[in-house]
């Protein structure tokens, strides 16, 4: 009896690392009006439901490439990510145009006051 507890122990470690929002919704677990209330649920109408979105699923893996999705997954992750990278670099610019912005007034005022004092 011992041994199961360990054994079940671990493999509830194990579930909680591979899925971190086991841990986020734990909570909800067995409370009513939940999507975790199994009580109030039908079981036989939920495997009969599952088995039916499994056949559907068989179904749409013949017409959907896996492979494709996969690609169009990686290329619109590297487009995300393309978009961030121009979105930090388009305000490196804007600060720095601001702070080269500064430095010509600032040298105005410099050459400015210069020119007074000669002209004076």
């Amino acid at each position: 009896m011992e041994i199961e507890q360990k054994d079940f122990s671990l493999k509830v470690d194990k579930l909680l690392e591979r899925h971190s929002w086991i841990a986020a919704e734990k909570q909800l677990f067995g409370k009513s009006g939940t999507d975790y209330d199994f009580s109030s649920r039908d079981h036989r109408k939920s495997r009969e439901e599952l088995e039916k979105l499994q056949a559907e699923q068989f179904g749409l893996e013949k017409r959907v490439n896996r492979k494709v999705m996969a690609m169009f997954e990686k290329a619109e992750d590297e487009y995300n990510d393309s978009l961030s990278k121009k979105n930090i670099i388009e305000s490196k610019i804007k600060k720095v145009i601001e702070e080269l912005d500064e430095k010509k007034k600032e040298t105005l005022k410099v050459t400015w006051v210069k020119v007074n004092k000669l002209t004076s």
